[in-house]
């Protein structure tokens, strides 16, 4: 079952860190979390090539919502191709959902291993 990302994840191509600019109100370790609104990022280490420069979250899960907005997890895409890698948090899980989803709308699953 894949983490939840929090601001300050990179991703699979160096830096990357994620920005959390949703409303900032739900915290993992007094981190805000991360949700496919999409939610931007600093610079990768391949920009200036396309999507590098603002790696921002291009998935998000198919039925796990924060905001009413599909929360970002370990493995989703960005947009630039990449995958968020979780480092900054080891203890909340989301589900492993297929392949996620752009924003489409759904029952939210409040199903976690840990308390948020």
């Amino acid at each position: 079952m894949p983490l939840w990302a929090v601001q300050g994840d990179p991703n699979t191509h160096g830096d990357g860190a994620l920005i959390a600019t949703n409303p900032q109100t739900v915290f993992i370790w007094n981190i805000p979390i991360i949700v496919h609104s999409p939610d931007h990022a600093v610079p990768d280490d391949d920009c200036p090539g396309f999507g590098h420069c603002d790696p921002m979250t291009a998935q998000g899960s198919p039925n796990v919502f924060a905001y009413n907005i599909p929360v970002h997890r370990q493995d989703d895409l960005r947009i630039c191709g990449a995958l968020t890698v979780v480092v900054n948090q080891n203890n909340v899980f989301v589900n492993e959902g297929g392949e996620g989803t752009g924003g489409e709308e759904g029952e939210a699953n409040t199903d976690t291993e840990a308390e948020l």
